[in-house]
């Protein structure tokens, strides 16, 4: 009998399963041939539960993560430095710069931005919509507290500027079903806005140990016995895994 038709036969009795089989041994199995029985008998887990973020890592994504936002959600600045419109600047030559205002992250210039001014903005900073073009600030020469000189060569239209939606755009699959939640997917997800996420339920594994022999951890064994290990072992290898555990003790 072949894999395929032990995962066929799910609804059948083990001794259908291995009455198939000529050299079938219960006391004496493949790990192979045991982990196809196994698995004749064992279905997907197909609940799904609503986790908030903060625990979702290690769980198993049971649809895709579609992002209500875009990523970048607007055009902001890639550096600290001056942002100003390079329509019409011969940007080969010095070019000299009023400042008119400040930007800074979370903190937007309000102001309009004419043509020979510039605004000092910062690092994530939205890019007013009068400008095209951030040169950073350790490329321009202050003039006095109102000005700044652009020196030639030093930028280059439209640069520096994390444009909206360039890593992820609104309606895009930011996660497929499937994926197995990490660091930086919760990352991802955080930064899209989801607070929460759909998750597949988690696996339930039942273990216990068998032999007249094996006491329990802090029971002074008798002669002849021994402390149960194994079941610690696997308890700490199904969690790892990320299932609940059920330890039904020996």
């Amino acid at each position: 009998m072949k894999s395929n038709d032990l995962m066929s036969a799910r609804d059948f009795t083990l001794s259908c399963l291995t009455g198939n089989l000529p050299s079938y041994n219960p006391d004496s199995l493949s790990v192979k041939l045991a982990h196809d029985l196994i698995a004749s008998f064992v279905s997907r887990v197909s609940g799904v539960e609503k986790v908030p973020l903060r625990h979702a890592l290690g769980r198993v994504l049971a649809e895709d993560a579609v992002s209500p936002v875009s990523v970048p959600a607007f055009d902001n600045a890639a550096m600290d430095g001056f942002a100003f419109s390079a329509q019409g600047a011969d940007l080969s030559k010095p070019l000299l710069l009023k400042i008119a205002g400040y930007a800074y992250a979370g903190h937007p210039y309000a102001g309009r931005v004419r043509s020979g001014e510039c605004i000092r903005i910062m690092t994530g900073a939205v890019v007013p919509e009068d400008c095209d073009t951030v040169v950073q600030q350790e490329n321009v020469e202050a003039v006095g507290t109102t000005h700044v000189t652009v020196p030639a060569g030093t930028t280059v239209a439209g640069g520096n500027i994390r444009r909206a939606g360039e890593n992820l755009q609104a309606g895009a699959v930011a996660l497929s079903e499937g994926t197995v939640l990490r660091p930086a997917h919760l990352g991802l997800l955080a930064s899209i806005g989801m607070p929460e996420i759909s998750v597949r339920r988690k696996v339930r594994v039942a273990l216990f140990s068998t032999g007249d022999e094996l006491r329990p951890a802090g029971m002074k064994p008798e002669n002849g016995a021994i402390y149960d290990s194994n079941r610690a072992v696997l308890t700490g290898m199904m969690e790892r895994l990320g299932c609940d555990v059920l330890d039904m003790g020996i």
